[in-house]
């Protein structure tokens, strides 16, 4: 996970904008995608994020029998482009605080990752009474 400045969080909203629009998870929906893909893997490095940060997912798809099927490319979206952007290369960047949810489709089988987009905790707080 990394910061990004608000300048370069504008670019990257564009870039998202543009684009096609849990550590692990896989989906199998039964049918068969492009060059007989049966399932999908998605991996992030975290399954919480704050708004701000970008992190990349990776998806490997697999054929019936178990095997990595090489060469395919993934599409990637947003199922909560209020909280998250996604980009067509994968990359998660948390908008603001909730629930984001990205999912990679290869053909008919799509997989999805759900990501906690969380603050980070106040240290502490001071009341002064006399305001």
């Amino acid at each position: 996970m990394r910061a990004i400045s608000a300048e370069l969080s504008g670019r990257i909203r564009l870039v998202l904008a543009a684009a096609l629009a849990a550590k692990a998870l896989a989906c199998v929906d039964g049918s068969t995608g492009p060059g007989g893909v049966r399932r999908l893997e998605l991996v992030v490095p975290s399954n919480t994020l704050r708004p701000g940060f970008v992190v990349q997912a990776q998806a490997t798809p697999f054929d019936g029998n178990g095997e990595v099927v090489a060469g395919r490319t993934v599409i990637w979206r947003s199922l909560t482009p209020q909280t998250l952007a996604v980009s067509a290369e994968g990359l998660l960047l948390a908008l603001a605080p909730g629930t984001g949810i990205a999912r990679a489709s290869l053909g008919s089988v799509s997989a999805e990752v759900t990501l906690a987009l969380v603050n980070p905790p106040v240290a502490s707080l001071v009341l002064d009474a006399d305001t």
